[in-house]
């Protein structure tokens, strides 16, 4: 019989390991309760596999089981845990080490803004290198109907918030034409982005945002890319794909496991 190396057992404990993390990205707010043949056919593993996957998650803790149902929920050990991420799941932490990487790829500031109610607040900053640069103070305040992070912001909230936040604009901004910023709101979350380059607000920037989701599916804060508007570049494709795959690695520290579409 051949001998299992050190390696392969390694190998086989990883996937295992694996599976069992796949077991419990099944559970959403949606689903909330699996049965063994509901779990076995999302997965595509044999009843053996299953069963021996879902008892090691039982005895630790991370699933439960409903003696009259037969079906699997989550445990108590991942509420535990959750709270604990919770704590360290900083979004000023989180995003740091992305705005540095993106600034130094750019040489152009990048930034996160965050949604109070029909305002953005700047909440973190890594301002560009370059001595003419647009750069925002934190904690600066702005409507969220200007700018393309106030775009994005609009544009990701529920259809409920979005009505209200619209009506609230018509009245703060009395010069707001409305079916330009929807049909701007629309395009963004078509596309899942957005880019301006200069405006009629007359604030000669250029910019690229895209948005951050919490763990629940909602976006309160966005993630971009600003500069002077001569300096923006004619092809931006390489800030948007800069700026939405830094939003996706926020996106998931923060916990979210949804699609980006």
């Amino acid at each position: 019989m051949p001998r299992i190396s050190q390696g392969q057992t390694e190998e086989k404990n990883v996937k295992s390991i694996e599976k069992a993390l796949n077991i419990l990205l099944l559970f959403s707010q949606e689903t909330t309760e699996l049965s063994h043949t509901e779990i076995s056919r999302a997965m595509g593993w044999s009843t053996a596999t299953t069963s021996r996957l879902l008892s090691t998650l039982q005895n630790k803790g991370f699933l439960i089981r409903d003696p009259s149902s037969g079906k699997y929920s989550l445990g108590g050990v991942l509420y535990f845990l959750g709270q604990i991420a919770k704590k360290s799941a900083d979004l000023s932490q989180i995003c740091t080490p992305i705005l540095e990487h993106i600034r130094d790829e750019t040489t152009e500031t990048a930034h996160v803004f965050i949604r109070d109610g029909i305002q953005r607040i700047c909440l973190a900053q890594a301002e560009g290198t370059q001595s003419i640069r647009q750069s925002t103070k934190l904690g600066t305040k702005e409507p969220i109907c200007y700018g393309a992070t106030g775009i994005v912001l609009l544009a990701f909230q529920k259809p409920e918030e979005l009505g209200v936040s619209l009506s609230k604009l018509k009245e703060f901004c009395k010069e707001l034409n409305l079916e330009t910023l929807l049909m701007k709101v629309a395009a963004a979350r078509d596309q899942g982005y957005w880019v301006k380059k200069g405006d009629k607000d007359g604030s000669h920037v250029g910019c690229v945002a895209a948005p951050i989701y919490n763990s629940d599916g909602s976006v309160t804060s966005c993630l971009g890319i600003s500069t002077p508007e001569f300096r923006f570049p004619d092809d931006p494709s390489h800030f948007v794909s800069l700026i939405k795959q830094g939003s996706k690695e926020i996106s998931r520290q923060l916990g979210y496991h949804g699609s980006f579409d």
